[in-house]
């Protein structure tokens, strides 16, 4: 009944409203007064609300919801009646009263009302004969709730008496566990106890007596801080007393569970070392009441644990021992591999007669083979002991490509072979990466291609396997026309010492050592190695690498660096050699020589430490590691350190072992090259290590650098004895001779008679090899070669184009130095 006067009072406040609304709208049109529309916005809003308080009380009747949707048009529309005659002006507002629109949409209204009241009065008659029903309903309910209730008290009753014995039962049970969990801890091979807020014992297994006794024979284990009191409790190792407090046990009654292992008993002449775990035991309050500990006899473990250590660091000192060694084999090695390598290559490049330059070559070919096995062998050091470092730098693969080209080219050709190394175009001409891993890669899998093969071809493809955004996954392939590899072999062929038989061992030679290393750095480098061979027909090696793709930045400084590496200008440096072997000295000298450089020499890190105390200056130092009297490490760190000198300082040294590059790096050494040295390395290195001061033609001192020229007359002068008119006269006869030499060359070539080719290549080496023009002597020696073997012309006529234009220079440079000297001799 409340609910349907409720609504009936808000139905009756809509009319009531609406007509008030009505009304004060009418006086407003008449009077134009607007204290009638004071109260207008808040009689819209009182209406609006009302509606919605009819509609949300009706909520539950889908009729009256229905009734308030269709009435709600009206009453807005009124609402929007009345807000327009009191927009209007007097005259307009009249005239939309007096259309009766207003009336009639308030007449809707009322009667949609009325509706909406008759329907309420209906369910409120329904409601009631409803309530009347359920009131009848809830009073059978009551009767059956009150005969449940005495059927629930007579069960409760029956539940009481059979609750007793299942407690009994239970507590039977209760025992029973306790008599197994008893048995449990006795059971336990470690000792186990017990013990209350004062210390004293509670429980403890079988172990635990029997380890305390031990431990204790003639002390009470009861109490514990009696115990610790009477015996000598220590930290292990030391002789100070272990404090109560820090025990494991002591802490579990404050609340803390721990851990120790270093408690020791000594009792006379015995020592005993336990471990023990403890942690408290709470009360259904969560009071602390006891303390659980696990404890053990640890003797013999630590005993074990301190020979394993001991084991280990006897292992750890023989491998610094062997890492020792071969840095010390290493060293030994390489600085008289240094001199024998160096001088061959300077023998190499004077006059020799056709059996001398045999065995030139065969010194230069068996040092190289034995320095090969030297760097697999740190190679597997460096891999062993994770010290191997990778670069990320940006390099180009294709100029890379063209490098390796060039440097195997003479391999493959000496056995006949065809050697193709191609990019495809989908390369990216410039990836992020360690370059000079890279090369050694390709250049032990392509050698192995060369030795492996008798006659055919080797082919080196490289594309691209895979694209992603930051990097590119680049396949190279190298396949031979060898004797192939069977394939039971095939899974062990990158094995360390490993050769597909004794037989391949003999026949080729190798350490067996190459492929290993191989596979090492393709996974250092986070890629994959695989093959693929037909024993009898040829093997396929394929290599896939990641790298990073290039940014705008990367090329911008490749370029730069390119740049500077192309435009060098040799300028007169200035360099202090530190090296104390004599050969080494003389090999250095000579190198720095030819290029133009001055070069003086200390025995050691102290003499070179001197000539800076004492003002010399000068623009690099090659710094040897191993030397008497003060070291390379130390002569850089006095050189940084006391004398506060920046110059650079470039490691050049035999002792080439893992991490030896950082080590010169870390002493404040600018970079680092290994003997035995290349001498285009050494003076790629200076260059770069120098930056854009080495580009600059002006030199420091007062001394200007001569011009580079593509001669050298040093052997000339030599064998005249410093006598300049026998000079003269012989470069005069070369003046005049070599040109016609030159064009019955030319002639030769063009026509392809290549029994005069090879005549006039060999008859002109000689005399230019006395001139010193040393890139043209290997040009006529290739060409001819080439015209023994009955090469392709094309090659000839490439190898003929070259010599030609490096003889035009010569003669020209030549003719000058005559002039020179003719000034000099009138002067």
């Amino acid at each position: 009944m409340a609910h349907t006067h409720e609504v009936m009072l808000q139905l009756e406040d809509i009319n009531t409203k609406l007509t008030v609304l009505e009304s004060n709208t009418r006086g407003y049109v008449i009077s134009r007064n607007d204290s009638f529309i004071a109260n207008y916005d808040e009689l819209r809003q009182s209406i609006r609300a009302a509606i919605a308080s009819v509609r949300q009380l009706t909520s539950d009747n889908p009729l009256q919801q229905q009734r308030i949707s269709q009435i709600m048009p009206y009453i807005e529309k009124k609402i929007a009646f009345t807000e327009a005659t009191v927009s209007h002006t007097a005259s307009e507002g009249i005239e939309l009263v007096s259309s009766g629109d207003g009336k009639r949409l308030m007449d809707t209204i009322r009667e949609q009302l009325i509706s909406i009241k008759e329907t309420e009065t209906s369910l409120l008659q329904h409601r009631m004969a409803a309530s009347k029903e359920l009131s009848d309903y809830v009073f059978m309910i009551n009767v059956i709730i009150t005969l449940l209730i005495v059927l629930v008290i007579l069960g409760a009753v029956m539940f009481i008496f059979m609750d007793i014995d299942k407690r009994e039962r239970l507590e039977t049970e209760v025992r029973e566990n306790e008599s197994r969990l008893k048995q449990f801890f006795e059971a336990l091979p470690m000792g186990i106890t017990v013990r209350d807020a004062a210390g004293d014992l509670f429980f403890t297994n079988k172990q635990g007596r029997e380890t305390l006794h031990n431990i204790f024979p003639e002390s009470s284990i009861h109490n514990l801080q009696l115990l610790v009191k009477d015996q000598k409790v220590l930290k292990a190792g030391t002789d100070e007393i272990y404090p109560l407090e820090e025990m494991p046990v002591i802490q579990a009654l404050s609340g803390h569970s721990s851990s120790v292992d270093n408690i020791e008993i000594r009792n006379r002449d015995k020592s005993i070392l336990l471990s023990e775990t403890a942690s408290p035991v709470y009360n259904s309050k969560q009071e602390i009441v006891y303390a659980i500990a696990a404890f053990d006899d640890i003797t013999n473990r630590k005993r074990e644990e301190f020979e394993l250590k001991q084991a280990k660091q006897a292992a750890e000192d023989s491998s610094l021992a062997k890492e020792r060694f071969l840095a010390n084999m290493s060293h030994e090695i390489r600085t008289p591999m240094n001199a024998i390598l160096g001088f061959t290559n300077l023998l190499h490049r004077s006059p020799l007669i056709a059996e001398q330059l045999q065995f030139v070559d065969a010194i230069r070919s068996s040092g190289e083979n034995l320095l090969t096995i030297i760097n697999d062998i740190l190679d597997v050091s460096k891999i062993q002991a994770g010290m191997m470092q990778l670069e990320t730098i940006p390099f180009g693969l294709k100029p890379l490509f063209e490098s390796l080209q060039v440097l195997l080219r003479n391999s493959a050709q000496e056995k006949g072979l065809k050697l193709t190394i191609e990019c495809q175009d989908n390369v990216p001409w410039l990836l992020i990466g360690d370059p000079v891993r890279l090369t050694q890669i390709m250049y032990n899998l392509v050698q192995n291609a060369i030795k492996f093969t008798a006659k055919g071809e080797i082919a080196v493809n490289a594309r691209v396997q895979k694209q992603e955004q930051d990097q590119c996954w680049i396949e190279i392939a190298v396949s031979d026309t060898g004797i192939g590899i069977s394939q039971d072999k095939l899974d062990s062929i990158f094995e360390r010492f490993s050769q597909a038989t004794t037989a391949t061992t003999r026949e080729f030679g190798g350490t067996g050592l190459g492929l290993s290393i191989v596979k090492s750095l393709v996974e250092l480098q986070g890629g994959k190695i695989s093959i693929a061979s037909t024993l009898g027909k040829g093997s396929v090696f394929s290599v896939l690498i990641p790298y990073k793709n290039a940014s705008e930045e990367d090329i911008s400084l490749y370029s730069e660096k390119s740049n500077l590496e192309e435009g060098v200008i040799q300028r007169h440096l200035h360099v202090l050699v530190t090296e104390d072997n004599v050969l080494n000295q003389k090999l250095a000298i000579r190198v720095l020589s030819d290029m133009g450089f001055s070069v003086e020499v200390a025995s050691n890190g102290s003499e070179a430490v001197q000539l800076l105390q004492a003002g010399q200056r000068f623009d690099i130092i090659l710094m040897d590691i191993q030397m008497p009297v003060m070291d390379g490490y130390e002569a850089t760190r006095v050189i940084r350190e006391e004398l506060k000198i920046d110059i650079p300082i470039m490691a050049m040294t035999a002792h080439a072992m893992s991490g030896e590059k950082e080590r010169c790096i870390a002493y404040g050494m600018n970079d680092y090259l290994s003997k035995p040295f290349k001498a285009r390395e050494l003076q790629s290195k200076i260059y770069l290590l120098l930056g854009t001061d080495a580009l600059s033609p002006e030199a420091e001192f007062s001394t200007a650098a001569a011009t580079p020229t593509v001669y050298d007359l040093s052997y000339l002068s030599n064998m005249a004895g410093g006598n300049i008119g026998f000079m003269k006269e012989m470069v005069g006869l070369f003046l005049t001779h070599t040109p016609l030499e030159l064009k019955k060359l030319e002639q030769a070539v063009m026509q392809a008679q290549l029994t005069q080719v090879s005549e006039v290549a060999h008859k002109l080496k000689s005399s230019v090899a006395m001139m010193g023009i040393e890139r043209m002597v290997y040009l006529l020696k290739e060409l001819e070669s080439q015209a023994h073997d009955a090469a392709n012309p094309h090659i000839m006529k490439t190898l003929h184009e070259e010599i030609a234009k490096i003889g035009e220079t010569a003669l020209h440079e030549l003719g000058k130095w005559v002039k020179t000297q003719e000034i000099t001799v009138s002067s």
